[in-house]
């Protein structure tokens, strides 16, 4: 019984070591940049569905084992939860984020289907928290 007690509590401190190391990792340090900031993300290509098309504002982002977590604000209610397993192949700029590959992409507990070509995710800084449009066709003359 001792013996399981202390595999079960090496690896729990294990799990919490990795923990904290990974949550400074320069990853999750971006993300963490854009607390309170409006963002525009998309999970594999497709931006993902917010209530009443609200704008999403980070919120706040953790590191659990091997697992990016971000909250989102998106207005009253529940903030919105990503989950990207296991990510890799990332690169950061001081606006946008762009992971290459994950395990699995969760957005509120449902699982993203893969697009083959585009990245798992990508959560960019803007203005308004809505993608950038197109500008509007010159007139000609």
């Amino acid at each position: 019984m001792r013996v399981l007690v202390l595999v079960l509590g090496a690896g729990a401190i294990v799990f919490l070591l990795t923990s904290i190391l990974a949550a400074r990792k320069p990853l999750p340090a971006t993300i963490r940049t854009f607390q309170g900031r409006p963002v525009v993300v998309r999970l594999w290509g497709i931006p993902p569905t917010v209530p009443d098309g609200a704008d999403l504002l980070v919120e706040s982002v953790s590191v659990i084992g091997a697992g990016l977590h971000v909250y989102f604000n998106a207005g009253p209610g529940r903030p919105i939860h990503l989950k990207v397993a296991q990510p890799r192949d990332s690169t950061q700029s001081s606006q946008r984020v762009v992971i290459h590959s994950a395990r699995y992409v969760q957005w509120s507990g449902v699982t993203v289907a893969p697009v083959a070509g585009a990245p798992a995710v990508v959560v960019e800084v803007t203005p308004t928290g809505r993608p950038p449009q197109a500008p509007a066709p010159s007139p000609t003359t």
